[in-house]
């Protein structure tokens, strides 16, 4: 297996908690949707929670739009793309 499946692998399974993070966003998250104490909802934020919140640092201030997380999608696609070359 070489060290680009790898790569592409864990890029792809994060790309799908990321979406998972977006759904549950949708989703009235503790208002009568899902709660945030549970325990995979917990898991996915504390996943996300990082390089979402990095992110956000250089991003200006757009009101209730949050591009922090397309930013991320468009970053991993980037990241996907270079490590196919492996």
């Amino acid at each position: 297996m070489s060290v680009g499946l790898v790569l592409s692998t864990i890029l792809r399974v994060y790309t799908f908690i990321l979406l998972a993070r977006v759904i549950l966003s949708w989703v009235a998250v503790g208002g009568g949707g899902v709660s945030r104490d549970n325990p995979l909802v917990q898991a996915i934020y504390q996943l996300t929670d990082p390089p979402v919140n990095f992110i956000r640092q250089f991003m200006p201030q757009t009101g209730m739009m949050d591009f922090s997380v397309l930013i991320l999608f468009i970053l991993i696609s980037f990241l996907q793309s270079a490590v196919a070359g492996l």
